[in-house]
């Protein structure tokens, strides 16, 4: 398969993508805003994405199909949002459709799809593998930003009865996993249950575990000259705060175990420094992470199965999986962070 070429997806993700025709995302769009432009998709995975325009200006509409999130998880991803932004986070308004809802739901042949509409914020993405588009203070800003995000979700004490969003155990690869994982991969099985064991044994206090962004990783973020703006809050769940450190790691270009950790612990100390110009960043966080990272590898392997069709995979995304597989296999974490402060 071409590098170039988009991964096939998995039969069931294929035929949701399949109902998602020209006339229902055009219905979704018109909910929002008549006599538009046609949208125009945004290559995404588990969502259907589009840019549109609005008198307010540009925007992104997300349909979300009822497998993936419910209506009631799309709403408290929204409420959350709502929160960030009059807290003065950088985070997407949420426009309302022509019925003045900020949540509403089309039909198709495969079942109900979730309809919102976000600002679309201004400003580029980074690249990590480029350092001036990577710097140890575009790095220091992130985190920041995550310490505005955890003292946000800690002030206002979501839980799953005042917010409805899901826990980090109830996702749908963390339920499935061993169902989407072929029986024969017998050491990833183990693997899986030896680190969801540990990660059950964790304590959750209030300042250290809530409701957190869980995917900030580069292409979740933009950079402007007065700052980041964050946005794709799909993945938010209830989570150790910790969590949300190491992603932007986890997606750092493969590289030599040995660069990679070097990278890693720069990145780290970065995203230390700067979560500690916002706030208390407790060091005891920093043990929990190479657990934290073999779950992120777990989980991301995981979703391989559910989404996509391994036998089909671009060789770039074929390598990272092989990869995933030789660190669940060996009981290593993607990269060792050592001492980071």
């Amino acid at each position: 398969m071409r590098e170039n070429q988009r991964p096939r997806r998995s039969a069931p993700q294929r035929a949701i993508f399949d109902a998602v025709t020209p006339e229902l995302v055009q219905g979704a769009a018109g909910l929002w805003s008549k006599g538009s432009r046609a949208p125009v998709a945004i290559p995404a995975v588990q969502n259907f994405v589009y840019a549109v325009e609005r008198k307010e200006g540009p925007a992104i509409m997300r349909l979300t199909h009822e497998s993936h999130r419910s209506e009631a998880e799309v709403a408290g991803e929204v409420s959350w949002l709502i929160d960030l932004k009059q807290r003065g986070v950088p985070v997407p308004a949420v426009y309302p459709s022509l019925q003045d809802e900020l949540v509403q739901t089309v039909e198709s042949d495969q079942g109900r799809f979730v309809i919102t509409c976000f600002e679309r914020l201004p400003g580029v993405e980074p690249d990590p593998g480029q350092h001036g588009s990577w710097s140890d203070q575009i790095v220091a800003e992130l985190g920041a930003m995550m310490a505005r995000l955890h003292q946000a979700s800690y002030e206002a004490a979501w839980n799953p009865a005042t917010l409805t969003r899901r826990g980090w155990r109830e996702e749908s690869v963390a339920q499935n996993f061993h169902f989407y994982v072929p029986v024969g991969e017998k050491a990833v099985h183990e693997a899986f249950d030896r680190v969801l064991a540990k990660l059950d044994a964790l304590p959750r206090s209030r300042d250290s575990f809530g409701l957190i962004h869980a995917d900030l990783n580069h292409a979740n973020f933009f950079v402007t000259q007065a700052g980041l703006n964050i946005f794709d809050f799909d993945d938010s769940c209830y989570c150790w705060f910790a969590y949300d450190l190491l992603v932007p790691i986890f997606h750092f270009p493969a590289a030599e175990p040995e660069v990679m950790n070097t990278r890693a612990q720069r990145a780290l100390r970065s995203l230390v420094r700067g979560y500690e110009s916002v706030g208390r960043f407790n060091p005891a966080w920093l043990e929990l992470l190479p657990l934290l990272f073999k779950w992120r590898d777990l989980i991301t392997y995981g979703f391989f199965f559910e989404q996509l069709e391994i036998d089909e995979l671009p060789e770039r995304m074929s390598r990272a999986f092989f990869a995933m597989r030789a660190r669940i296999e060996s009981d290593r974490p993607i990269a060792e962070i050592g001492d980071a402060r």
